[in-house]
């Protein structure tokens, strides 16, 4: 069972307890892993998807889904949790103060000589601190946390998803694998950075290739993507054996790319391109 129980870091985190290793405890904790799955997977499409019922529920924030979901499920919306804040020199969450700083700026910090005033001095001496203890203070941040008790991998769960509905992260479903990825800064791409199984790249690296495989098969194969590849190949075996030095090929590589998106852009014609493509190696001729 280590693939099940070391497959994420929550179910590593919230390993099962059995009183006795029967093959029914087994079964229980897998059909317990499903249920949550289905359950959180179930949430995600009706709070996030854009695509899911938008006649009916394109108008309503994440949060209000949620508490649809809830009614309609016949659930309570509240989750109840202990809320830990804390206030010390360990901990930072981040570069920005209060919550965090740069570790080397800190580390130079306490390496550098600070002599206390008089009146910090006396300050010490009032509060019965130790002279050493309060110019810590200066030399190292108090950086500011806060974190959750969970005792469970459910109570987890929805912890993560709570707070998924209170910073209002958008999500995006992948038309390639069909699986939830959360869009990152400005990128609302239709495809994930996950690499499919018996795959080696990612989602978004096929669904590129397999567009320009496409564009090469328009028009019967005569534009200008396939007839760059025609001539890309023909000088690159050139390159290889021997009859055309690397540095010309690159730059010829430069132009050609070049000249091709003037042709995608309609700048050029088709003829135009494969003309000069002719005539693009000094050694060759066009042909008549």
């Amino acid at each position: 069972m280590s693939e099940v129980f070391y497959s994420s870091l929550y179910t590593s985190v919230f390993l099962p307890q059995f009183t006795r290793a029967t093959e029914l405890a087994w079964e229980y904790y897998r059909r317990y892993l499903l249920l949550l799955q289905e359950e959180l997977l179930e949430l995600i499409e009706f709070c996030f998807d854009k695509e899911y019922r938008p006649d009916v529920l394109e108008r309503l924030y994440p949060s209000e889904r949620y508490s649809l979901w809830c009614s309609i499920n016949d659930v309570s919306s509240d989750h109840i949790r202990q809320e830990i804040f804390h206030a010390g020199t360990y901990a930072p969450n981040g570069i920005q103060m209060p919550f965090g700083t740069d570790m080397e700026e800190v580390q130079r910090n306490l390496e550098k000589e600070f002599l206390l005033t008089p009146e910090q001095k006396a300050f010490a001496e009032e509060n019965a601190l130790s002279e050493e203890e309060l110019r810590f203070r200066y030399q190292c941040p108090c950086f500011v946390s806060t974190s959750y008790s969970c005792d469970n991998l459910r109570d987890m769960l929805y912890l993560e998803f709570t707070k998924i509905l209170e910073t209002d992260v958008e999500f995006q479903k992948c038309k390639r694998c069909g699986k939830y990825f959360i869009a990152k800064g400005n990128y609302h791409g239709s495809y994930c950075d996950r690499i499919p199984d018996g795959e080696h790249r990612t989602c978004q690296q096929l669904a590129a290739q397999e567009a320009y495989l496409k564009k090469l098969k328009n028009n019967g194969g005569e534009n200008p993507l396939n007839i760059y590849q025609k001539y890309y190949k023909r000088y690159f075996a050139r390159m290889k054996a021997g009859s055309l030095k690397e540095k010309k090929f690159k730059q010829w590589q430069y132009d050609a790319v070049q000249k091709r998106d003037d042709c995608l852009d309609k700048r050029i014609t088709l003829d135009e391109f494969k003309n000069w493509l002719e005539l693009s190696m000094s050694n060759r001729k066009k042909k008549a």
